[in-house]
């Protein structure tokens, strides 16, 4: 029975530590053009170490964007994309929705 408990309180432990965190924006050129085509990816950092979240994403026509993915506590997290014209990164805000704008450097 106490098993059980616990199992329970660590199922909700777990389910509260993460929560839904959107991702949208738009890349653009050096030249302040939208980029179609380009891969979006998102990136999460402990200390030193840094690895793909796994959720990625492709820009439309008009080099617009979206991602949703389940961010966990004690990580920073940063949308990336790179492609023939450059590459950029911008850091995540712990909020829940973020506009990010993306200018390939």
């Amino acid at each position: 029975m106490k098993r059980n408990f616990l199992l329970i309180g660590l199922v909700i432990f777990l389910f509260c530590s993460c929560k839904n965190t959107d991702v949208s924006g738009v890349v653009y050129s050096k030249h302040n053009i939208p980029v179609a085509n380009v891969d979006v990816k998102i990136y999460w950092t402990i200390g030193s170490d840094t690895q793909p979240e796994g959720t990625h994403t492709t820009t439309d026509s008009e080099g617009r964007y979206s991602l949703s993915f389940r961010s966990k506590r004690n990580r920073a997290y940063t949308v990336s994309c790179e492609c023939d014209s450059g590459s950029t990164w911008e850091p995540l805000n712990e909020r829940k929705v973020n506009k990010v704008n993306l200018y390939l450097e």
